[in-house]
């Protein structure tokens, strides 16, 4: 939920829970080809551009998101996506967008694999995530630590985001609501499906 990838022209981890939460918002709306929930690969990424994010950028995270099993397209088996295309949110990928990222064993258990903007916290979030000898995990107190610092950064990289893209701030409801259920996870309770996007986080 949280992916970046290292060869995008700008960094994020909020570009693939903004697409893939857009889908996620719309599955029961109807489309253009007649279906429900289906939105071509032009008009999402027209979307995310306004908010800052690259057009490549913006498809290779589909792409990431498709090869993923988190959307589907309209014509089953691509892998590859044509502007033309359509995509729809697969209901492994409303699981994904609507609760886990309120779990903090998966917050905890992503956050090693993440590609971030801060050499330093990928080094803290790697010492703490080095399960001791004898065990199969790591400490419930290291996971809380690990989410704590990954939600502080994502916060800070969330105002950078307002800072370089005035729009973003205004259309950036699935970062919000992504921020909100990482918080909920170190809390211990759970939100109402889609209630962080109702309300304002920052």
């Amino acid at each position: 939920m949280l992916y970046s990838s290292p060869e995008w022209e700008r960094h994020s981890n909020f570009l693939v829970f903004e697409l893939l939460d857009f889908l996620v918002a719309r599955r029961k709306t109807k489309s253009v080809i007649g279906s429900q929930g289906y939105y071509s690969v032009r008009e999402l990424i027209d979307h995310v551009n306004r908010m800052g994010f690259a057009p490549s950028d913006a498809h290779g995270a589909l792409e990431y998101l498709l090869v993923r099993g988190l959307v589907t397209a309209d014509h089953l088996g691509k892998t590859h996506l044509d502007q033309d295309d359509f995509l729809r949110a697969h209901a492994s990928g409303f699981v994904h967008a609507r609760f886990l990222l309120e779990n903090i064993n998966y917050v905890a258990g992503i956050a090693p694999s993440l590609y971030v903007n801060d050499r330093d916290l990928a080094k803290n979030i790697g010492r703490l995530s080095v399960v001791s000898g004898g065990f199969t995990d790591i400490q419930f107190r290291r996971k809380k630590e690990i989410v704590f610092i990954l939600s502080q950064y994502l916060k800070v990289e969330y105002d950078r985001h307002c800072a370089e893209s005035p729009l973003f701030s205004n259309l950036a409801n699935s970062s919000r609501f992504a921020l909100r259920m990482i918080e909920t996870s170190l809390q211990g309770r759970s939100v109402g499906v889609g209630s962080g996007v109702q309300g304002g986080l920052l």
